[in-house]
């Protein structure tokens, strides 16, 4: 049995990671923003340095951390604000960053940390921050696995397309979830079972670090 950190637990991606690690008999630590009375849970807001520093009392050994946690696009260029830009890195970039760094002695050899980027990150976002924090992500993710390549530690990333049921899916309207299908080859979206079915097998395999793993049904062809 091995101990994973899930932080983002109680999105769509998060719990359905979690729900296979459990069912795969591991151990699973919930990492949430909302605070929780429950023993498998711990408090993490990525975007409050404060709760990120306290996790440098947390003592629970690790043999993995999955970076579930999301902030949907919700602003043009026109729109945007500076508190909209900060959430975005925050969430996305320099909350995990600082998080890794608190929880590194924590993580066991041969450890396996794993980040959510996005389709986004190659071909763009209506929102700008959006798809600059995804392909922040990819080069901390490739970064990172070199970096700690020494630790034993490894480090990958998935980068779906649009994910069925997510919250981004659930704010589009049918006409724009047709058009993410339509430029699919197989002409369906991908699942929160493809993404946590993706994670489990790259924290399985100890000879892949560094990647990024594309899960968009051809609508995207990863170098």
């Amino acid at each position: 049995m091995k101990t994973y950190l899930v932080i983002g637990a109680t999105g769509s991606i998060g719990s359905k990671i979690t729900e296979l690690l459990k069912n795969n008999n591991h151990e699973v630590i919930k990492g949430s923003s909302a605070k929780h009375t429950n023993e498998n849970f711990i408090h993490i807001d990525l975007t409050d340095n404060a709760t990120i520093g306290k996790l440098i009392e947390y003592n629970q050994p690790l043999d993995g951390i999955i970076f579930a946690s999301g902030y949907e696009p919700k602003q043009s260029l026109k729109e945007m604000s500076l508190d909209h830009q900060n959430k975005m890195i925050q969430i996305h970039v320099t909350g995990p960053l600082n998080t890794i760094k608190v929880l590194l002695k924590n993580l066991k050899e041969n450890a396996s940390i794993i980040f959510i980027s996005s389709i986004a990150a190659y071909k763009g976002s209506y929102d700008p921050m959006y798809a600059t924090v995804k392909g922040a992500i990819n080069s901390l993710c490739k970064t990172l696995a070199v970096e700690l390549s020494k630790n034993k530690i490894r480090v990958n990333c998935i980068a779906p397309g649009l994910v069925e049921d997510s919250v981004v899916y659930k704010g589009m309207t049918q006409d724009f979830r047709e058009k993410h299908i339509n430029n699919t080859l197989d002409k369906k979206l991908a699942t929160v079972d493809d993404c946590a079915n993706t994670i489990n097998f790259l924290l399985t395999q100890e000879h892949i670090t560094g990647q990024v793993i594309h899960i968009n049904g051809g609508q995207y062809f990863g170098a």
